[in-house]
């Protein structure tokens, strides 16, 4: 493999025999066409593998690691389905860990050569549809820090429903089925979309 395209995978993960044969196969199977498509952008590919994990251990894995331009996710089937309709398709992509290292490699050449059609922009994007908003951030600043619904409603100065309403609303957008999940997902969406952060550093020093 071209070594500027070694120095754009980044892979991620605890089972460290299976990333060894992973990288092997790359640098015989990504092709000069792979290459183009890489240097065109400057794009780096991070590659998770977490076959075996909990959700909760994948959220505090990656919250841990730095990601960077896009991402493939190697991960149970069961998982999948929890996180891959949050992100744009062509920065995040899932792959089912039981798959053999040749799909994988396939998979993440096509996702390389997207990368000079699609990726014009730098930044993860969440899908329209998921789009958090400044109240839904507000919520989640105290959330986070584990008050409950009836405090967050005082100090956002709106009812009890108005609360539920938002926590609801932003369950839905990120299709979070219980406040494990809420927790986990928001949190991950933080740590790939730093934008995300903004509102919360302001409101943090409003206070």
């Amino acid at each position: 493999m071209p070594n500027s395209i070694a120095n754009r995978l980044n892979f991620y993960g605890l089972d460290n025999f299976f990333i060894s044969g992973l990288e092997k196969a790359c640098s015989t199977m990504l092709d000069k066409s792979v290459y183009l498509g890489v240097n065109q952008y400057d794009e780096k590919v991070s590659v998770y593998v977490m076959s075996g994990m909990s959700l909760a251990e994948i959220g505090h894995y990656i919250l841990h690691t730095d990601p960077g331009g896009v991402v493939l996710f190697i991960m149970d089937s069961k998982y999948i389905h929890i996180l891959s309709d949050m992100f744009n398709y062509h920065q995040v992509r899932f792959i089912e860990s039981s798959k053999n290292i040749h799909e994988i490699c396939n998979i993440l050449s096509d996702l390389l050569l997207d990368i000079s059609y699609t990726l014009n922009d730098k930044a993860l994007g969440l899908r329209d549809s998921r789009l958090i908003s400044p109240t839904e951030t507000r919520f989640m600043y105290y959330f986070l820090r584990g008050i409950n619904n009836n405090e967050i409603a005082k100090k956002l100065s709106i009812s009890n429903k108005s609360s539920s309403y938002i926590k609801r609303s932003l369950m839905k957008k990120i299709n979070a089925r219980n406040n494990i999940e809420l927790l986990i997902k928001y949190q991950l969406l933080c740590r790939f979309i730093p934008s995300i952060h903004q509102d919360l550093r302001i409101y943090d020093l409003a206070m």
